[in-house]
């Protein structure tokens, strides 16, 4: 039987969440920072102008493609274990309805976290 595990997970949560955090941050500023606008709306250099915004939407592209892929992976492991972690759950309620076996009732747990701790695993 899987244990799900959370200090496994953290360090990979927490190193995508904060490069998402710091890739939004950078959209933020490209977009709200006074110089960063001047250099986008200037008359002068329209090429160096057009380029930058080009460049600042091909980052708005990426990161809304970083964050898709990440979901569709989970998507995609969810769907592969779909019919585990649905008879995992039903099996769950059922021990929750009339909770007489705490050990029935703690594997029934255990089971629906080790097929969550699976599909967050490879994501």
């Amino acid at each position: 039987m899987s244990t799900f595990i959370p200090e496994r997970l953290k360090p990979i949560d927490i190193l995508r969440e904060e490069l998402l955090e710091e890739l939004r941050d950078v959209e933020f500023k490209l977009g709200s920072l006074e110089e960063v606008i001047l250099i986008c709306t200037s008359e002068t250099n329209l090429c160096l102008a057009k380029s930058f915004v080009q460049a600042r939407g091909d980052l708005i592209v990426a990161i809304a493609k970083i964050e898709n892929a990440i979901l569709e992976k989970i998507g995609g492991q969810i769907e592969r274990l779909q019919s585990d972690l649905k008879a995992s759950i039903n099996s769950l309620n059922k021990e929750l309805e009339k909770p007489e076996n705490e050990t029935r009732l703690l594997d029934a747990l255990h089971h629906v976290t080790g097929i969550a701790a699976r599909i967050l695993l490879q994501v």
